[in-house]
């Protein structure tokens, strides 16, 4: 989601006594709940400052904030989805700094989500498992869910990513019907996160207009909507056999891009996947260390990507528990916290600053909380 949430207040003369009383209100979790429409479009780490016009001639006070927004995942000491746990069991750290949590809800927001499906040669033998999986996640999807389909698909010199963007489940089911008999190609894993990192992060950026009820509140208060009804979650869930053959982006430039969009990363790995033609390489000693090799680079890749992204690594032994890994990861989507916080930073200064979320409580034993890693400041 994105790293900031630009929010602004107006105030004119002629409603100073009313803005008194709110001043308070404007640094307090109230205050940091107003989103302009405007605000929602402003993507990535650098807000664009949406200003609305001023409806009298009278000078104006403003006060602006940057808001934090983060997604955090809380899970028990079995891995189980914590839904229950309360406001002030959470504490939030920029660069080891502790902050002020101003905004909080455990209420469900519409996700937008890219299924990046590898369809490579090796991955042939388990096409319809992996199919079956991705339906699974997307028979999840909700009112208001937005989705599309990653694709490689092979052209002379490289590979060519397709993304199929649709809002509509039975147009998905087909497009990943149709990968069941489409050819194998090259992997480009490394591309495939990085663009469709980008493209997730630009859905849904339009904010829905304003119901009676919030438009009533916005003019008794000054202010515009909940952000927990027009801030979106993004996603991506990569099913992939962790090869990469093709891909032209370093994983620097591609952790870069995605602590810029922040999307979460769910990664499903079939370290096995390469089938007959692994098994011929292992009848000699060096192409045996070779594979081992490829499955200790795509093992840390795909771990550092969920890890530092909020998300999470699932590695199955076989295409046959590809099921229950669908279903941890479609309860997974729909049990997260939305965590927001004004940085005591104010430096606009485009550098990157870590985050750390923990949460206490739980009788059955430690709790941990996943987020981003962190995010880029924002420039003046």
């Amino acid at each position: 989601m994105h790293a900031h949430t630009c929010a602004r207040v107006r105030l004119s003369r002629a409603t100073l006594v009313v803005a008194c009383a709110l001043l308070s209100a404007a640094v307090s979790a109230a205050a940091f709940v107003r989103v302009t429409a405007h605000a929602q479009t402003a993507r990535r780490a650098e807000p664009q400052r949406a200003t609305p016009p001023p409806t009298e001639a009278d000078d104006t006070l403003s006060v602006e904030t940057d808001l934090v927004n983060l997604h955090v995942r809380v899970t028990d000491s079995r891995s189980r989805p914590v839904a229950d746990a309360r406001r002030e069991e959470f504490r939030v750290f920029e660069d080891g700094a502790e902050q002020e949590i101003k905004f909080f809800s455990k209420e469900e927001v519409p996700i937008n989500y890219g299924l990046v499906v590898g369809n490579t040669s090796a991955l042939r033998a388990h096409a319809g498992e992996l199919v079956g999986a991705a339906k699974m996640i997307v028979e999840s999807s909700r009112a208001g869910d937005e989705f599309f389909l990653a694709r490689f698909e092979p052209r002379a010199g490289g590979v060519r990513l397709k993304w199929d963007y649709t809002t509509e489940r039975a147009a998905l089911f087909t497009l990943l019907d149709a990968m069941r008999t489409a050819g194998g190609g090259r992997a480009a894993l490394r591309d495939a996160i990085y663009f469709s990192a980008a493209y997730v992060a630009d859905l849904g950026d339009a904010p829905p207009a304003p119901r009676a009820a919030d438009a009533n509140r916005a003019n008794a208060n000054g202010a515009t909507f909940d952000p927990s009804r027009d801030l979106r979650r993004r996603a991506l869930i990569v099913l992939t056999d962790g090869d990469d053959r093709a891909s032209r982006h370093t994983e620097d430039e591609l952790f870069a891009q995605l602590a810029r969009e922040g999307v979460q990363v769910y990664t499903v790995c079939l370290l096995d996947a390469t089938g007959g033609r692994a098994a011929d390489q292992r009848r000699h000693e060096s192409s045996r260390d070779a594979d081992q090799q490829r499955r200790e680079r795509a093992r840390s890749l795909l771990t550092r990507l969920a890890s530092e992204t909020g998300g999470r690594a699932f590695f199955p032994a076989s295409s046959a528990e590809l099921p229950a890994v669908a279903r941890e990861i479609a309860t997974e989507l729909r049990t997260q916290y939305l965590v927001g916080y004004v940085p005591k930073n104010r430096a606009r200064d485009g550098r990157f600053r870590t985050l750390r979320v923990t949460v206490s409580g739980g009788g059955d034993g430690a709790r941990t909380a996943a987020t981003r890693a962190g995010y880029f400041a924002p420039k003046k």
